[in-house]
């Protein structure tokens, strides 16, 4: 199945030769290079990525193919390997972008920050939007360029939602979203048995019932 995404068209002409760029996945950077002749986009590999092997593989081998064939960036995301998708998508836009000579807009840093939170997952999210609600000026810091972390690859997380409503789901509850945590972390104590593990369960029921 292919799923509809936003990317930049290509537009104007392209100088001839090899370009690199790079684009965030969710292993990290991912890096191409991209060979332009006659103003088109002729070739497109991948020179380093991160994601899992056997996932990733349909967008690695079926993205650059469809960019060719379109002559654009905009094209159609691999269900399943949505993020390898983009990351190349936003990676080939980059390696047009140095082609063309177009530089990056910098960003704002926010300065003297009341918070640091280092890791953009659930917990750290939580932490930062907390913090953030109490009137702190917050920074995330996460390494794979993406927020989510084992939640961002359509996990929901939550309790009595819309989504679960428009699908009929009716018998959830706090009380069921708690003993889910529950099982989760029993499960960490099976991989990991020699490290000491303390479950929080006031923080957990907060976060269940919030």
């Amino acid at each position: 199945m292919w799923k509809s995404t936003g990317c930049r068209v290509i537009r104007g002409g392209l100088p001839t030769g090899t370009v690199e760029g790079v684009g965030n996945s969710f292993g990290g950077e991912l890096k191409v290079s991209v060979k332009l002749a006659d103003g088109k986009i002729e070739e497109i590999t991948i020179l380093e990525h991160k994601d899992t092997p056997g996932v990733s593989d349909p967008a690695i081998s079926g993205i650059p193919a469809a960019i060719i064939e379109a002559q654009s960036t905009d094209v159609k995301v691999v269900s399943g390997a949505s993020m390898p998708s983009k990351g190349i998508m936003e990676a080939v836009q980059n390696a047009l972008d140095n082609a063309n000579g177009v530089v990056k807009e910098e960003v704002a840093l926010l300065e003297d920050p009341d918070v640091l939170v280092v890791g953009g997952g659930m917990a750290g999210m939580v932490s930062a939007i907390t913090a953030a609600e109490n009137g702190a000026k917050v920074i995330i810091f996460e390494k794979t360029g993406k927020l989510g972390g084992t939640f961002g690859g359509s996990t929901l997380s939550g309790t009595n939602t819309k989504m679960q409503e428009e699908n009929g789901i009716t018998d959830d509850s706090p009380e069921r979203f708690f003993q889910d945590f529950i099982r989760l972390n029993e499960g960490y104590k099976e991989i990991y048995p020699e490290a000491e593990y303390t479950w929080n369960e006031d923080l957990g029921r907060y976060y269940a019932e919030h």
